[in-house]
């Protein structure tokens, strides 16, 4: 059951690995066509500045030659028009008699450069009072222009007919509406421009009107006015340009060149939609499914109004273009090959499977005996261990018996002698009473050395014997307190002590007379280590002595720290001051702490030693709230 399960989970493994990485080839081509789409946008909005430079220059192109026509000094000084009608329809006559070779020639050359730069069909030059309606009565026909070019000569000493060109006549109602389009410009510059002074700049004012039919296609007029010597308005001159030129400069039927005033849009579209497509222009709304849409409003030197070039990109074109295309490309073979990838990992696993399941057969015996030598070795490093400890147990037990006895038979050898020193000194002190002699000092030096014995064959005694513990219940803290405050009176005057009682009224059953003895000798190892005896301070090891008691309760029960700011204990030799008969100093037993650490552990408690070279010492005694504690643990 277990080989399936594991073999299910490399399949699954493999699986999953194969997922893991066609969701980073997904997360990369993400990546490639978020590169590619910025890419795209970033070339349309190339295309979009150079069409909307193309489309500039186009517009001053045809302003600058209508405007270098209008100030024309032949144009402004230009009389009426001919008479004399061509087979074209054109006057064949040199009308504007006062233009002269050079004037006429001027023209031809400003309409020639008008025709290559910007595709105007036709040029017409009409007077101020030009109107489509009235009769010419020389010629019983309505009104014509002054001029009206539609070739490109290289030199012609007339504005007419070339003698040499076979075009045909145009009918005149081809032209009538191209006509009616100037009259109307013409009215608008009547009221708008009636003289020079309103012009605010140099460039010459140029207007256009709506698509027309333009001898069999379609067109717009733009017109520029012109005016006499005397600054008052004289006429227009008027450029004929076909739509299929306005469509060619945007040269894709993704730009569309829009004039609001006119209802103009050089995408050919039905009536409503050229509406629709206006609208959002003006608003900046893109189509549906558009992946990049702009609308530049256009200076075409429209006096009556700006145009716009409204670029529009559908996404289609993003996703048939050869980033997309060559990305997809990637994505779709990386599939294919983590796929191939994939089944050759599902054939491997499924081979490893087997190999490992006759190796895991091979080596079961072999494990199995591996695991009886290892048992083995550790049952054997068990019970050596535990001898060795038992070993160890009784040759320290006893050890310390034998101590114990040599210790007591020594304590009782030695207090006899001394009891009867100080026996002799009390009753020799009596008899000098009175008498010239003075042996008070050496008295008492002797009484002091007895005492200071005694208590030494006191902790021989305490070590040595086995008291049975009396045990009564107390409030700690306030035990504690009363034993710091009769101990700190015996202390060098120049020690302070402080008590952090952390108990709050708690109670322990503990023996008072044997836990004393502790607390007293903790007290007493602190002093001594700081300022020694207390009366020589070159001897001080500390200039601010300090003894801190601190009670708290903990999981082990009642907790009492006896700290000091003294020059500390080494780490190595903490060890060996818990060892009877080690001392530090020159005048004791070793016997202070062994002593309290018997009594803690008759609590069933213990002590514990913190500390290091400058960082004073903090030991820490503690026994449970009660011996049935104890026992419960």
């Amino acid at each position: 059951m277990q080989k399936a399960s594991s073999a299910k989970v490399g399949y699954l493994a493999i699986l999953l690995a194969g997922l893991l990485l066609c969701l980073g080839v997904r997360f990369e081509a993400n990546r490639q066509y978020l590169v590619a789409w910025q890419q795209y946008l970033e070339a349309r909005q190339a295309d979009s500045k150079d069409y909307t430079k193309r489309v500039s220059s186009f517009c001053s192109a045809l302003n600058d030659n209508l405007g270098t026509l209008s100030f024309l000094p032949s144009v402004r000084r230009i009389d009426h028009y001919d008479h004399d009608f061509g087979l074209d329809g054109r006057g064949t006559q040199q009308f504007g008699a006062n233009l002269g070779p050079d004037g006429r020639e001027t023209i031809q050359q400003v309409y020639n450069i008008l025709a290559k730069n910007a595709s105007a069909s036709r040029l017409y030059v009409v007077p101020l009072d030009f109107d489509t309606k009235h009769l010419d009565l020389a010629t019983g026909n309505l009104e014509r222009p002054i001029l009206e070019l539609d070739l490109i000569r290289s030199r012609s000493k007339t504005i007419g007919v070339d003698p040499g060109s076979n075009t045909p006549v145009r009918p005149e109602e081809t032209r009538a509406p191209e006509f009616e389009e100037v009259q109307k410009q013409l009215n608008w510059f009547k009221v708008n421009y009636p003289s020079i002074d309103r012009m605010k700049t140099f460039a010459v004012p140029m207007i256009s009107g709506r698509e027309i039919a333009t001898s069999g296609d379609r067109g717009l007029i733009f017109s520029a006015p012109f005016f006499d010597p005397d600054g008052n308005l004289a006429g227009s001159v008027a450029a004929v340009i076909p739509t299929a030129v306005l469509r060619g400069i945007t040269g894709s039927e993704n730009y569309s060149l829009i004039s609001p005033l006119a209802e103009y849009i050089s995408i050919p579209l039905p009536r409503n939609k050229n509406l629709r497509l206006m609208m959002r222009a003006a608003n900046s709304v893109p189509p549906a499914k558009t992946i990049f849409s702009e609308t530049v409003v256009m200076d075409t030197h429209d006096a009556r109004g700006k145009w716009q070039l409204h670029i529009n990109y559908p996404v289609e074109g993003f996703y048939s273009g050869v980033r997309f295309t060559a990305r997809k490309d990637f994505e779709n073979g990386s599939y294919l090959a983590l796929g191939l990838l994939t089944l050759l990992g599902l054939g491997w696993h499924r081979t490893n499977i087997k190999r490992a399941v006759e190796m895991k057969e091979s080596t079961k015996l072999l494990q199995l005996v591996n695991d009886d030598i290892t048992r083995l070795n550790l049952d054997l490093a068990e019970k050596m261990r535990q001898l060795r400890e038992a070993h160890d147990e009784i040759i320290k037990k006893g050890k310390l018996a034998q101590m114990g006895q040599l210790v007591a038979t020594v304590a009782h050898e030695l207090r006899n002698p001394l009891s009867a020193v100080r026996t002799s000194a009390y009753l020799l002190k009596r008899k000098l009473t009175g008498h010239s002699v003075n042996v008070d000092t050496q008295l008492q030096r002797i009484d002091n050395s007895v005492g200071r014995c005694d208590a030494v064959i006191t902790q021989f005694l305490d070590y040595a014997k086995s008291h049975q513990l009396e045990y009564k219940e107390f409030p700690v803290d306030n035990w504690v307190v009363k034993l710091v405050e009769e101990e700190a009176q015996k202390l060098p005057e120049v020690i302070e002590v402080e008590c952090n009682l952390g108990l709050d009224g708690v109670s322990a059953s503990f023996d008072p007379n044997r836990l004393s003895r502790v607390l007293i000798n903790l007290i007493s190892n602190a002093s001594e280590a700081m300022v020694g005896k207390g009366d020589d301070p070159q001897k001080f090891k500390t200039q601010v002595p300090k003894i801190s008691v601190v009670t708290r309760q903990s999981r082990r029960g009642i907790e009492i720290d006896v700290s000091d700011n003294g020059p500390g204990i080494a780490e190595e030799q903490i060890p060996k001051i818990l060892e009877p008969l080690f001392t530090t100093k020159s005048f004791g037993t070793g016997l202070g702490l062994p002593a309290a650490i018997q009594v803690l552990e008759q609590h069933r408690g213990g002590l514990q030693v913190n500390g290091g070279l400058g960082k004073g010492a903090t030991f820490t005694a503690w026994i449970p709230l009660s011996p049935q504690q104890t026992q419960a643990a």
